[in-house]
C-alpha cells in the first residue's frame, strides 16, 4: 500500500504557489501510480490532512509576528485545527489492511474533527467545438468562450468560423 500526503492547497493557494503545485503534483502522481500499478495488488491514495500539525504552529507564529493576536488566528481557524492529527490512524490502517485492497487512486480528505470525505475526479464541465480541421478565430472566441465559462453554452456547440 502506498499512502502519499498532500493538501487541500491543490486547489490554489494565493501566495503559495509552488506549494500548490507540489501537492497538486502528489494527487496526480497518487492517480497516475494507481493506473501504472492496477492489477499488480498494490494500492496508492493520497490523503489531504487539516489538523493541528507542526506547519499550523510555524503559521501560527508568522501571525502572531505580524501582531495578529492568538485568540484572533484560532478564532478564525477551522474547527478541525483545534485537534491533533491522531484521529487519522485508523484510516490509514484501514487503507494498508486487507480491508482497502480495492481502494486505490483516490484523495481523501482526513479532518481531525472527525470529517473524512473523499475528492470528485477532474471532470469536463463544459466545451465547445470549432469546424473539424479550422483554426478558432478570435470573433468566435469572444462569443463562445464566456458562454462555456458561464457554462450557458451547451455540451457540443460548433461554432461557425467567420
Amino acid at each position: 500500500r502506498i499512502i502519499n500526503a498532500s493538501s487541500e492547497s491543490w486547489v490554489g493557494l494565493m501566495g503559495m504557489s509552488a506549494y500548490s503545485a507540489a501537492c497538486a503534483g502528489i494527487w496526480s502522481f497518487t492517480r497516475a501510480i494507481a493506473q501504472d500499478l492496477d492489477g499488480t495488488g498494490i494500492t496508492t491514495n493520497s490523503y489531504s490532512p487539516k489538523a493541528r500539525t507542526r506547519s499550523w504552529y510555524s503559521m501560527l507564529a508568522t501571525y502572531r509576528s505580524q501582531g495578529i493576536p492568538v485568540d484572533a488566528i484560532e478564532e478564525g481557524a477551522p474547527e478541525a485545527m483545534r485537534y491533533t492529527a491522531d484521529i487519522f490512524a485508523p484510516f490509514f490502517a484501514y487503507l494498508a489492511s486487507d480491508f482497502g485492497s480495492s481502494i486505490t487512486g483516490y484523495l481523501f480528505e482526513t479532518n481531525a474533527d472527525g470529517r473524512l470525505a473523499i475528492w470528485s475526479e477532474p471532470e469536463v464541465i463544459n466545451e465547445i467545438w470549432s469546424d473539424l480541421g479550422k483554426p478558432w478565430d478570435m470573433e468566435s472566441l469572444k462569443s463562445q468562450v464566456p458562454l462555456m465559462i458561464s457554462g450557458r453554452a451547451p455540451n457540443r456547440t460548433t461554432l461557425e468560423l467567420h
